[in-house]
Order: structure tokens, then C-alpha cells, then sequence
């Protein structure tokens, strides 16, 4: 009965919050899309280790405050605000003309050049930007946050960066695609941050799954692997000295006499 009066009322809400915040993206453009962008990244790591504690006995459920910093900070300084110039530089440069020249029919390929141009920027970003700048400056601001040494994480790098790299590509190269065809300029850095909701507990997720235990697990319990798959904890015997059989005395026949 009082569906239509809530319905309104929330979609008035909804009018308002977007509003004010396309004004504070208008006045405030950078402040606005580092603010949306940390809040984010720490909203998806979050997420990913409230999943997490769930697979863990209580006693061993904590929250890790200095993980969470850790994607919260690197949100703001690379996609809130690094991004915020590289997109209009893409914008610039990236027009798709160098990709009409490789066509045949380029009287066709002008027809589709602002997809040549999406597809341009998406491949550029993808393969350079990503692997370039993105995640050494992930690994190296999520390792000084967390008191990591250089050489935790460098190991930390070379054992992720693969495996991340293959889920970054799958995620991010449909989901740029559509940013960059059908996004407006102004609006591209909020889409990243919504859409790295998604990537970041992807992101957290694999943080979580790659660290070792502190302490070994009880027997039978099922600890995830830096690849997310099972393993039961091993169990080693330690054979005391008192546990094993005493040694049998040697026969009278078998000591020989010492002249």
C-alpha cells in the first residue's frame, strides 16, 4: 500500500545524492574522484576479508586495519587521481586514426572509428599502463604500508603478478571497452571506481589467500592456497627416544675377546 510513496521517495533521494555529487565532481574534480576512489577500494577489501573470516575459526578472525589502509591509499593516488589526467591524455591522443590507416576499407573503418579508438585506449591501457605502473606501484604501496620488506615484497610480486595479471585482463579488458566507447570523459573515473568495487575484493582476495598462516592449523582444518585451492594441514610425528623398542644385547657369541 505504501510502495509507491517509498518507491518515489527513494528515487527523489537518489536524484539528490547524484546531483550533489555531479556538482562536487564539477567543482571538485580530483578531491571528488580520490575521495570516491579510496572510499571504494577500502568498501571491496572489506568485503573480501569479511568472506574470508568467515572461513576461519573465531579465535583466529581479525580484521586487518593496515591491509585495508593499504588499498584505500593506492585507491585514491592511482585511480582517483593518476587516472583522472592519463584518461584525459588518452582522450588526446588515442582517437583510433592510427587503426583506420590498418584497415582496407577506411572509408568503412571512419564509420567505426570511435570503437577503434575505445578498442585503442582499452589495449594501450591494458598492456602498458597495467603491468608498467599500475602494479609495481600497487605492490610497492601495499608493501611499505604493511611493513613488508623489499624483499617480502618483491617474493610477494613475483608470486601474484601472473596469476593477477590473467584475472586483471579477463575483468578489466570488457569492462574498459565499454568505459571508454560509451562513458563520458568526465564520468570515466567514477565508473573505474564502481567497477573496482568488483576488482578490489578480487584484488584483497587473492592478498588474503596468498598469506600464510601465523600459527599452524588444528588437524583436518582446510587452509586456502595462494591459488584458492585446499589443502589439509599435514600432521608430523615426532618420535621420542623412550618410544622406541630398547635394542637387543649382543650374544656371548658375537663378542669376540680382545687379546
Amino acid at each position: 500500500m505504501h510502495l509507491p510513496f517509498c518507491a518515489s521517495s527513494l528515487s527523489a533521494a537518489a536524484t539528490v545524492i547524484s546531483d550533489s555529487y555531479l556538482l562536487c565532481l564539477s567543482a571538485h574534480p580530483i578531491a571528488t574522484k580520490a575521495a570516491t576512489a579510496s572510499t571504494l577500494a577500502w568498501a571491496g577489501d572489506a568485503a573480501a576479508q569479511a568472506v574470508e573470516q568467515n572461513r576461519r575459526p573465531p579465535e583466529r578472525r581479525r580484521y586487518d586495519a593496515r591491509r585495508a589502509l593499504s588499498f584505500s591509499v593506492f585507491g585514491m593516488a592511482y585511480t582517483g587521481c593518476f587516472q583522472h589526467g592519463l584518461f584525459a591524455w588518452y582522450a588526446e591522443v588515442c582517437d583510433g586514426s592510427a587503426l583506420v590507416c590498418l584497415l582496407r576499407d577506411s572509408e568503412q573503418a571512419q564509420h567505426i572509428q570511435p570503437l577503434l579508438a575505445a578498442a585503442q585506449k582499452t589495449v594501450i591501457n591494458q598492456c602498458g599502463a597495467i603491468p608498467a605502473l599500475y602494479y609495481p606501484l600497487f605492490f610497492a604501496t601495499t608493501g611499505a604500508i604493511r611493513g613488508e620488506t623489499r624483499e617480502q615484497t618483491s617474493a610477494r610480486a613475483r608470486r601474484d603478478f601472473g596469476p593477477l595479471m590473467k584475472r586483471n585482463l579477463a575483468f578489466w579488458l570488457p569492462t574498459q571497452f565499454v568505459q571508454f566507447s560509451a562513458v563520458p570523459l568526465e564520468l570515466q573515473v567514477p565508473y573505474v571506481c564502481v567497477a573496482g568495487l568488483a576488482w578490489n575484493f578480487i584484488l584483497s582476495a587473492r592478498a588474503l589467500a596468498s598469506e600464510a598462516p601465523s600459527e599452524p592449523p588444528p588437524e583436518g582444518v582446510v587452509v586456502p592456497t595462494a591459488l584458492g585451492r585446499p589443502e589439509r594441514s599435514r600432521i608430523t610425528v615426532q618420535l621420542r627416544a623412550e618410544d622406541l623398542p630398547a635394542a637387543e644385547p649382543e650374544s656371548p657369541r658375537s663378542i669376540k675377546k680382545v687379546e
